[in-house]
């Protein structure tokens, strides 16, 4: 085996590199750490080199002999045991299994080239933190507070002309209805009285002065490869636009960008101190055309690059730097197959539905925290 891939059922993305890298001659594995929470069972000697994993009724090894590159995709990060029914005892358990999953990926990493090392992910995913390190490096972005303080936030909506956006520092799921949930979008706040009338010092938030848009940047790193492309409304006037793009598709134009030397430079410079090898960078392109950075994603989505029209092939570009296991990666451009190739082999759904037989958690649904109180 060439890649373990970590991730969790319904991943197109890990679905899409497994058949990639089987293109490339290599093999790949996929383990679901969130079996754990639906009776699978997991055995770990510290003396041993092998992890004996047990479910659907079998039992299967996994040494570190097995392969060389870990992919660490979308293992999860809240394991819930909703079979213990006491809340306290669900609490302590649920945070054993979380420390027990944690302990086996540590492991699973030593000696491997790692997408990206978890340690370094949980770091970059401090919000706070990456924006003071992306700021001390040259990558600005729009002006931010971080704070639970009424006072000063009331003050920084003042100072943003009575207007500013919120963003979560963590997302979370929250119901909609009885079939739908959601994360809680970029929001614009033009309304006082929301903050006055809110508890916000129990719930620090990112405030940020809202920046017009004339496009948004995605860049995908993988190693010293860069794959970039811009999303824009053109066609659309600008008071129609919210001010989260991610669901908005009505008249929108995407196509390939390049972003600046100096911000690429910047780029690498963040993801070294970060210690990553992969990240999903997002810029907001103002109407003078500057660059505001708003976030790196060391998990972040890259595919929906292929799939938009640009002539971007980052599926296969993704599968050569599992394979070629180097954090200077350079692609080949040899252009031996495209996500198209294979979206029209029609595999997912079959693979979709085998693994969610066999397999617990969904990666839309268990990878945040899920708030149970409707909004």
């Amino acid at each position: 085996m060439s890649v373990l891939i970590l991730t969790m059922p319904g991943d197109y993305h890990a679905h899409a590199v497994r058949w990639a890298v089987g293109r490339l001659g290599g093999d790949a594995r996929v383990l679901y750490p969130m079996d754990l929470c639906a009776g699978g069972q997991w055995t770990f000697a510290p003396d041993g080199d092998s992890l004996l994993i047990d479910g659907n009724g079998e039992r299967q090894s996994l040494s570190r002999a097995d392969y060389r590159t870990l992919w660490v995709r979308r293992p999860g990060s809240v394991f819930p045991l909703d079979k213990i029914a006491d809340t306290a005892e669900r609490a302590v358990a649920e945070d054993e299994l979380r420390a027990f999953i944690s302990g086996v990926v540590n492991w699973l990493e030593v000696g491997k080239f790692v997408v990206n090392p978890s340690a370094a992910t949980v770091i970059a995913g401090n919000k706070t933190y990456q924006f003071a390190l992306a700021e001390s490096l040259g990558l600005t972005g729009a002006k931010t507070l971080v704070s639970n303080s009424p006072r000063d936030i009331l003050a920084f909506f003042d100072a943003c002309g009575g207007e500013f956006v919120f963003k979560p520092l963590r997302p979370a799921l929250w119901t909609i209805s009885e079939t739908q949930k959601s994360i809680v979008p970029t929001t614009l706040i033009t309304d006082r009285s929301l903050l006055t009338g809110s508890d916000l010092s129990s719930a620090p938030g990112i405030y940020q002065e809202k920046i017009v848009k004339q496009g948004e940047i995605r860049a995908t790193f993988m190693g010293r490869s860069v794959f970039c492309w811009e999303k824009r409304f053109d066609r659309r006037p600008h008071e129609e636009l919210e001010i989260d793009w991610r669901g908005m598709y009505k008249d929108c134009d995407h196509r390939q960008h390049e972003l600046p030397a100096d911000i690429v430079d910047k780029c690498h410079r963040l993801m070294k101190v970060l210690g990553l090898v992969y990240g999903a960078f997002d810029f907001a392109l103002d109407a003078d055309g500057s660059y505001h950075f708003l976030e790196v994603n060391p998990q972040g989505q890259f595919l929906w690059g292929d799939q938009v029209g640009v002539g971007l092939n980052q599926l296969e570009a993704f599968a050569e730097f599992l394979l070629a296991r180097d954090p200077d990666f350079r692609y080949s451009n040899a252009g031996r197959f495209t996500l198209q190739d294979y979206d029209a082999e029609d595999l997912y759904q079959a693979a979709q539905e085998a693994e969610t037989r066999d397999h617990y958690g969904n990666v839309t649904t268990f990878n945040y925290k899920q708030v149970a109180v409707a909004f």
